[in-house]
C-alpha cells in the first residue's frame, strides 16, 4: 500500500478518567487525531454481513501502532463510531484494517 493513501485525518477519541459510568460523548476526549484511508464497506461485503448494518460501518486502514484500543471511538464526519475489530491489513503488518459501526444510542 502507498502511504500516501493515508490522506484523511481522522480524531480518535478514548474514555475520560471519571468515577461515573457515563456512555455519551462527553465520556470520551480526543486522544490523538491519525492519518487514514477511509475504505466503505464493498458489494461483496455488503451480501457477505448483515445488511442491515453495512451503511452502519466503515473501515479505517492506518500504520500499525499499539496504542489504539477496542474500548476508543472515532469521528469521521463528525460522526462517533464504535471501534468493532482491529487487524492487521498485510502479512508484514505495517498496517492495521480498524473497523468501526455508529453508534446507534447517539444518533
Amino acid at each position: 500500500m502507498d502511504p500516501g493513501e493515508l490522506n484523511t485525518r481522522i480524531p480518535f477519541l478514548k474514555k475520560k478518567e471519571s468515577d461515573t459510568l457515563d456512555l455519551s460523548n462527553d465520556a470520551y476526549e480526543l486522544y490523538k487525531n491519525i492519518w487514514t484511508k477511509v475504505k466503505y464497506m464493498s458489494a461483496k461485503e455488503t451480501f457477505t454481513s448483515d445488511a442491515n448494518n453495512v451503511l452502519n460501518r466503515v473501515n479505517l486502514v492506518i500504520r500499525t501502532r499499539k496504542d489504539i484500543k477496542n474500548d476508543m471511538r472515532f469521528l469521521l464526519d463528525e460522526v462517533p463510531y464504535e471501534i468493532k475489530g482491529i487487524r492487521p491489513l498485510d502479512k508484514r503488518k505495517m498496517y492495521l484494517l480498524v473497523t468501526g459501526e455508529i453508534i446507534k444510542h447517539e444518533q
